[in-house]
């Protein structure tokens, strides 16, 4: 996981070079994309759990998911994944998902 310089915005990196990762609802690799403002640990903590799930479901734009036992972010319980950016490089298909509060 990185920080985007000069923002509060953290990303996995290499996530979408696993193998063992299942391709998203809209067949992408992905990485996961965090704009909230929290300590480095716990969106660590956030991504790091989505990322180890990425390798057992099928995520995708719109899905929500239960985080309220691997994270306490401000409260949140519930994150949906919003596609935030897709491209192709060598052949091959990439996406970013933002992870954002769900909607109740």
């Amino acid at each position: 996981m990185i920080a985007i310089p000069g923002t509060e915005a953290w990303v996995t990196c290499e996530l979408s070079l696993y193998s063992e990762q299942v391709p998203s609802s809209e067949n992408l690799r992905f990485e996961l994309l965090s704009r909230r403002a929290a300590p480095k640990n716990e969106i660590q903590k956030l991504l790091g759990s989505l990322g180890d799930f990425s390798m057992e479901a099928r995520l995708g734009h719109g899905h929500t998911v239960d985080v309220s036992v691997v994270s306490d972010i401000g409260g949140i319980a519930l994150v949906s994944l919003q596609l935030y950016s897709s491209t192709t490089i060598g052949g091959e298909q990439f996406g970013i998902y933002e992870v954002v509060p769900a909607e109740k």
